[in-house]
């Protein structure tokens, strides 16, 4: 789905077409069909920001397997190509992938970084009690007492800054289970990033 410039009016509850208004286009990827968690991390296909943001996935042959987060990049976009892509998005003709962003914008888009987020966001749902767990390929993590949100609380989306859950995230193996209070938990997370799910 291609979306524009627009409003929400509050977190998850965006329309087609409707953006926050920090975001210039969003290009959400292709996972219909696809289970619940996958549609919650799903990267942009294309992500501009007002500020010249530029987030994407990683590409296939250069993402790293086995990870909870997945890799998500960024490059910077001059206030130029961000008109540019305004542009084209008012002459019906936005781009559909970072190829075709890429083609439009030329040498206005700038080298690719790591992103790196100011927030997490995440979900939990419960497996039950540790006791009861017997499953040895799963990593279990404990959940920091830290972490201002016990994962009993986090069964609706949940935000927290990345000092809070960054470290723990981006080094947990993906499938890892997480133990807090007793109880083992499935956690889906992903960066946050303007316009993202929650």
């Amino acid at each position: 789905m291609i979306a524009a410039l627009g409003a929400v009016g509050g977190c998850g509850e965006s329309e087609a077409g409707s953006l926050p208004s920090e975001v210039v286009l969003l290009v959400e990827s292709d996972v219909q069909g696809g289970h619940d968690q996958a549609v919650f991390a799903a990267v942009p296909e294309v992500l501009v920001t007002v500020d010249g943001a530029v987030i994407h996935a990683a590409p296939e042959e250069f993402a790293i397997r086995g990870e909870l987060i997945p890799d998500v990049w960024v490059q910077t976009l001059s206030a130029e190509g961000v008109d540019v892509v305004q542009q084209a998005i008012d002459d019906g003709s936005a781009p559909t992938n970072m190829v075709d962003l890429r083609a439009l914008v030329g040498a206005q888009l700038g080298s690719t970084e790591f992103y790196l987020p100011d927030a997490y966001r995440f979900r939990a749902v419960e497996s039950g009690p540790e006791s009861g767990f017997d499953d040895s390929d799963t990593p279990l993590i404990r959940w920091p007492d830290t972490v201002s949100v016990p994962l009993a609380d986090a069964a609706a989306c949940v935000i927290l800054p990345e000092i809070e859950v960054g470290e723990l995230f981006e080094t947990a193996a993906d499938g890892s289970a997480f133990v807090d209070d007793g109880i083992v938990y499935r956690v889906v997370a992903a960066q946050d990033w303007p316009g993202a799910p929650c």
